[in-house]
């Protein structure tokens, strides 16, 4: 995916979640080359807009497991939310713990 200038990814994907009867997005974790200090807000945009819920799953490396965490709508405010979702990933080990 590009990522300098826009090109109206999430109108894409609301309306794909508006046509299909069943449709599971994936988007993979921020961190895993280099250090964030935040999430991009794609995900939330999009989950917002086709009013579909957020499942958190986070990998702990320190226990080799998938962790499914809660399910959460998207809130008024993406910075709640986020706040929320790094208190679920906090408790997992990333892989590079030098980019969490």
């Amino acid at each position: 995916m590009r990522r300098d200038s826009a090109h109206g990814v999430v109108t894409q994907i609301v309306a794909e979640f508006q046509q299909q009867p069943q449709l599971i997005l994936g988007v993979a974790p921020e961190g895993t080359r280099r250090k964030v200090s935040q999430y991009r807000s794609g995900f939330w945009q999009i989950a917002k807009q086709a009013q579909v819920p957020i499942q958190l799953l986070g990998l702990d490396f320190a226990s080799k497991q998938l962790v499914f965490g809660p399910v959460m709508l998207p809130g008024e405010s993406f910075e709640q939310d986020c706040a929320q979702m790094r208190l679920f990933f906090q408790q997992m080990q990333a892989k590079n713990p030098e980019f969490a």
